[in-house]
Formats: C-alpha cells, sequence, structure tokens
C-alpha cells in the first residue's frame, strides 16, 4: 500500500500536480484501500498524519520519502517528467508481454 502511494505522490510532485489534489487522492487510497477500516487504528494515524501535511516534503515524510528526494523530484521539470513517461513505457511493455502470454496459454 505505501508503495502506491509512494510513487502516485512521486508522479504528482513531477508533473507539478497541485499538493491539495494529490493530497485528497491519497487520503482516498490510503483510506479505502487499506488492511484495516477507516475508524481503525492504523488507517487513523496516516489519516491524522496525512491532514497535518502542508506540503509535499511533509507528506513524503509520512510514508518514507526523503526530504532530498522530493526537492529532486520537485527540480526536476522536463526531465523528471521524461523519466517517469519512460518508466510508463517499459511496464506497459510488460503488461502487454504479460497478457500476451496469458492469452497464448488459454488458447
Amino acid at each position: 500500500m505505501n508503495e502506491l502511494i509512494v510513487t502516485r505522490e512521486e508522479q504528482a510532485i513531477t508533473t507539478k500536480n497541485h499538493f491539495s489534489n494529490t493530497k485528497y487522492v491519497l487520503n482516498a487510497i490510503n483510506l479505502h484501500s487499506g488492511p484495516t477500516p477507516p475508524g481503525k487504528e492504523k488507517n487513523r494515524d496516516y489519516k491524522l498524519k496525512m491532514n497535518k501535511a502542508k506540503n509535499y516534503g511533509e507528506m513524503g515524510a509520512i510514508f518514507g520519502i526523503q526530504k532530498e528526494e522530493v526537492e529532486e523530484l520537485e527540480r526536476g521539470g522536463e526531465a523528471g517528467l521524461k523519466g517517469l513517461l519512460q518508466g510508463w513505457m517499459v511496464k506497459l511493455k510488460e503488461i502487454e508481454k504479460e497478457e500476451q502470454e496469458q492469452e497464448e496459454r488459454s488458447e
């Protein structure tokens, strides 16, 4: 779960998504996809910390992203975005290959 949130935060920083939009989405992901219902202790702790976060640095600290990493992502600009897109293309090719293999096995 935290890996998904970290990835989404990194993408949001790189694409210059507004912090409040990102905070809303990450809260929704954390609460509704977590191992415990929103009222339970673990999710409540994350929610309280996330609600107090005022910027990407504070949000990153909750999920283990170092301040330096956040600053690097913020400075990355176009180069960081290109890196993300290249990573997405690699992942897309992996997914397509897996789907093709599954299709061949089912025939």
